[in-house]
């Protein structure tokens, strides 16, 4: 299990992805399912950090987006499990306010790199969602 970031203490916010990911990891080995497991994971943390209807309303473009076209038990299993990586995220990195903006994803081997670009919430946002 992860453990929970103590504040002010630094994270490494791709290291963090990996540690959300890696149930899924352990279940999803092939390069496509893990460029899939880490998509759904950076879009779970990027959920965590909005509410009420923007939380909703970014749910809506995943199910109208990449999710259409599926049949609704798959897109309830999807959104289930990006709901219980919102949970993890706001539980093991409560005090990590930013947002990933783009990633880059080497899987060779067996090996996963990650490297993410971020931006921090703006204050008035971050007293918004408290």
């Amino acid at each position: 299990m992860t453990e929970s970031v103590k504040p002010n203490e630094e994270i490494k916010i791709s290291a963090a992805i990996l540690a959300l990911s890696e149930p899924y990891l352990k279940k999803y080995s092939k390069p496509h399912q893990v460029q899939g497991v880490i998509t759904l994971t950076i879009a779970a943390w990027n959920l965590s950090l909005v509410t009420g209807k923007e939380q909703a309303h970014l749910e809506r473009l995943l199910r109208d987006g990449p999710l259409a076209g599926w049949c609704g038990e798959d897109v309830a299993s999807v959104l289930n499990v990006v709901d219980t990586l919102v949970e993890h995220k706001r539980r093991d990195y409560p005090e990590v306010h930013e947002f990933i903006l783009k990633h880059d994803l080497s899987y060779v081997d067996g090996t996963i790199t990650l490297t993410v670009g971020t931006a921090p919430m703006l204050p008035e946002r971050l007293a918004s969602s408290a």
